[in-house]
């Protein structure tokens, strides 16, 4: 592993299939950040059996030693793909996790202050992004209507490792584990 295990403020996990210009701007976007030399960036490239992309990828941010290009022997969606990344994320010593698809772009130089701050205001466990349509009038977001408490988190990142693990030895049907 390049970095010996270092302790990082933020950890981007970029989910990466077959779109290599999105995962390049993605990736550059975080780069630009404040704070950008204290963060790492694992690409969990989904496309590895169908697209030499990953490969590419690996190539290009070789020498960036905070970028981890891992690939995934198969695409396993979203979910799947974050944790792959959360795990690796936690060996890391990564403070905190952002766990983003490729074509999101930051374009907020102090992205990680703002988040930083939020989360020292009120010490949220998991958090969501708000998210504009086109006309930036209409505001959804991914988030349930109640929060997670840090041990309901904790009880669904198990579950939802338990059910992967089913997953790899055969059983089970991945796309029956979304949390919706």
């Amino acid at each position: 592993m390049k970095n010996n295990l270092l302790k990082y403020h933020c950890c981007f996990i970029v989910l990466h299939y077959k779109t290599i210009e999105d995962t390049r701007v993605c990736v550059n976007s975080i780069l630009k950040l404040e704070d950008a030399e204290n963060s790492v960036i694992v690409i969990i490239d989904n496309s590895f059996t169908v697209s030499d992309t990953g490969t590419l990828l690996k190539s290009e941010f070789k020498n960036i030693p905070q970028i981890f290009v891992i690939p995934n022997k198969e695409n396993t969606f979203f979910s799947f793909g974050n944790n792959l990344g959360y795990a690796f994320a936690k060996r890391l010593g990564a403070e905190f996790v952002i766990m983003t698809n490729n074509d999101i772009i930051f374009p907020q130089r102090d992205f990680y202050k703002k988040v930083k701050r939020k989360m020292n205001k009120s010490q949220f466990f998991i958090c969501g992004p708000n998210i504009l349509d086109l006309t930036s009038e209409c505001a959804t977001s991914p988030i349930a209507w109640e929060c997670l408490t840090e041990k309901e988190a904790e009880q669904d990142i198990v579950f939802y490792m338990k059910e992967c693990e089913k997953i790899k030895r055969g059983g089970g049907n991945k796309r029956d584990y979304y949390r919706i």
